[in-house]
């Protein structure tokens, strides 16, 4: 096994331990009993267990933008966007605030970028705001560039205040009925809103 593949390894085993027990739960030794090795073979390869939930949203986002069956899936730009949105914060909401938490701790002591730089999906999102905007399915007609940085931003800001409240809070609700409002989603659409929304029994 090469050290990246055996780097891999080590981080998939460790956020799966991270979705049963939660991050602050999880030890260094319950990871290296998961993985058969040493604590010193861990350490050849991280220094922290911090290290490995910083790159979590690298592993989502590469897995959501390679998705493109559930963006065929919609009809329209605007749900493709959704779509997006709506895989994004079932990512987030699976791991749990437990665990942003920590992430947003770290990168507070130490920028790591774990927020920013994600130019595949900042490219998706700005051209399906385009193609949106040439459909008249949104009515927002300023710079993609620009309506994505202010969701991308606004999505950190509810992310936070829903790690504040230990994750009680209807998050999706309240991001996507400002994503509604930013983008100014004409009226024939808003009930693609409510799809993404609604309570599931």
């Amino acid at each position: 096994m090469t050290n990246d593949v055996k780097k891999r390894a080590i981080e998939e085993v460790a956020v799966n331990l991270f979705l049963e027990k939660g991050y602050c739960n999880t030890t260094i030794n319950d990871i290296c009993e998961a993985m058969d090795i040493t604590k010193p073979t861990f350490y050849k390869y991280f220094n922290a267990k911090e290290e490995l939930m910083l790159g979590l949203y690298d592993v989502a986002i590469k897995k959501i933008c390679s998705d493109t069956l559930s963006l065929l899936k919609a009809d329209t730009d605007i749900e493709r966007l959704l779509v997006l949105f709506n895989e994004l914060l079932d990512f987030t909401v699976a791991f749990g605030s437990d665990l942003f938490s920590q992430m947003f701790i770290a990168n507070l002591n130490h920028n790591y970028n774990s927020f920013s730089n994600y130019k595949e999906m900042d490219e998706l999102i700005i051209l399906l705001l385009r193609k949106a905007q040439n459909k008249h399915e949104i009515h927002n007609m300023e710079d993609p560039r620009l309506i994505n940085e202010t969701i991308i931003y606004t999505y950190i800001g509810y992310e936070i205040a829903w790690c504040v409240n230990d994750g009680n809070m209807d998050i999706k609700k309240k991001l996507f009925d400002s994503f509604a409002a930013i983008m100014d989603i004409d009226d024939k659409y808003l009930h693609l809103v409510d799809k993404y929304t609604a309570k599931k029994d």
